[in-house]
């Protein structure tokens, strides 16, 4: 974004500008403003029709306070209708203040604050909540702040110590809006833990950076950004065993998380890598909805030529102590199966033995939404952009595919520079998936074609 310096200072002010370093040099005010559309088309009769159409403000503030800190805030304002639901929203995205104390940063506020270094997907990053529905050409929009203090250590001119601590819980938000359960799902209110002290979350960064190796290890124990679903009440019908009701709130659940990665530049190459751990505090054996504890990792190369830069990388996914479900998740996500060819020949059918059976269907769910329903997951991804007339034009192709669940994603867009400040943006947004995955669930609902118009001031 462009920023526009608002000098309001005067004569007396610019005297003492010396004297007083902790006076503010300039107040530079900046943003952009934005109209979209996404034209998608209906699930059940597949007729297209205007998925998201708004009209976005967005007022940004870097005020910078000589060698004693800076502050920094992005204020947006969003109307329109999106998913045939009339939106005004207003939200402060970020508002922070750094202060710098010699080799120590300190960072106070809402901000947003994210982990890892490969381009796709960053599993050591497991405390950054996202919002995946969010309609926006741009994909850095799903990312939302929360607040947070870091502490910043220069260590050396080459490393340096990040520590974290989030005393607030922000959860990610979840594929269950707008997309369609069955009638007998319900979801109520989430359990959000209490802002107390013994409910923050923390974790420190190592950072190591040299001109033959970038390298940092991470470390992260609090609340997952993603929560899990936990069965609140059921109830059934005694004469068709059909279900009535089934509440389902959202509970987070702490974990501990490591991460460490590498990036090693030859040439016009750079080498990326990446392995991260995740694991729930509580076993998973005292409380079904946990998931399993589980590695992750990444190899990924990029190449930048004059105006071409290919990306291309793996990622892998093992399960630890990996069992597998005992039912599909299609009670969650389709229609519930038959009961009576659940209950065991000769088992009584008790209040105990219900609620097992709903616990399985939503753990499978939980499962389906964590990619932990096998116990090794493989995927590829890759990503070309092409930049044309002096960088005016630029034709972008990322797209990944899950080998294990054959999930296919695709985003293609194309960008064109009217002028300085003035972008025209259009693409498409497509996930697939066979029956009972993530994309099959959710992408009819979110495949859609944009066009952007934004003016940067």
């Amino acid at each position: 974004m462009l920023s526009l310096p608002l000098n309001g200072q005067g004569l007396f002010e610019s005297a003492q500008e010396n004297e007083d370093k902790t006076e503010a040099k300039a107040n530079p005010i900046g943003g952009f403003i934005r109209s979209a559309m996404y034209i998608g088309s209906t699930t059940d009769e597949d007729v297209p029709y205007l998925q998201s159409i708004f009209g976005q403000l967005a007022i940004t503030s870097d005020i910078e306070l000589g060698k004693y800190g800076s502050a920094y805030a992005d204020l947006r304002f969003r109307y329109g209708n999106e998913f045939q639901q009339d939106v005004s929203e207003l939200d402060l995205r970020e508002a922070y203040v750094d202060l710098f104390c010699g080799p120590l940063n300190l960072r106070s506020g809402k901000q947003i604050v994210s982990w890892g270094s490969t381009s796709f997907l960053n599993p050591s990053d497991q405390f950054s909540p996202k919002n995946p529905i969010v309609r926006s050409p741009d994909p850095d929009d799903m990312k939302i702040g929360t607040w947070s203090m870091n502490a910043k250590l220069s260590i050396s001119g080459s490393s340096s110590l990040q520590i974290l601590w989030m005393p607030l819980y922000q959860s990610s938000v979840l594929l269950t809006e707008p997309f369609t359960f069955p009638g007998y799902i319900e979801f109520t209110d989430p359990d959000w833990p209490a802002p107390e002290i013994r409910n923050s979350s923390f974790g420190f960064l190592y950072d190591l950076r040299s001109s033959i190796l970038d390298g940092s290890l991470s470390y992260y124990n609090g609340f997952r950004n993603n929560p899990k679903f936990t069965l609140k009440s059921a109830s059934f019908n005694q004469s068709t065993f059909a279900p009535d009701q089934i509440e389902l709130y959202q509970e987070p659940y702490r974990i501990h998380s490591a991460g460490l990665n590498l990036s090693v530049p030859l040439g016009s190459y750079i080498f990326r890598t990446e392995l991260a751990w995740m694991a729930p505090v509580d076993e998973a054996e005292e409380n079904i909805y946990l998931p399993f504890s589980e590695i992750s990792y990444i190899g990924e190369i990029e190449q930048t030529g004059a105006n071409v830069t290919f990306i291309a990388g793996y990622y892998g996914k093992y399960i630890l102590s990996f069992k597998a479900p005992t039912v599909e998740p299609s009670g969650i996500t389709g229609s519930f199966p038959d009961l009576t060819t659940l209950i065991p020949p000769g088992e009584p059918v008790t209040p105990e033995l219900i609620d097992g059976i709903i616990a399985s269907q939503i753990d499978a769910f939980d499962r389906l939404y964590d990619y932990q329903l096998e116990e090794f997951y493989h995927s590829v991804y890759a990503s070309l952009t092409i930049n044309l007339l002096t960088d005016a034009l630029t034709l972008e192709l990322p797209g990944m595919y899950n080998i294990t669940t054959k999930e296919l994603m695709l985003s293609p867009g194309i960008s064109y520079s009217v002028t300085d400040g003035l972008i025209i943006k259009a693409g498409y947004s497509y996930l697939k998936g066979e029956e009972n995955t993530l994309y099959n669930m959710v992408g009819p609902i979110l495949n859609a074609g944009y066009l952007s118009f934004k003016v940067l001031f």
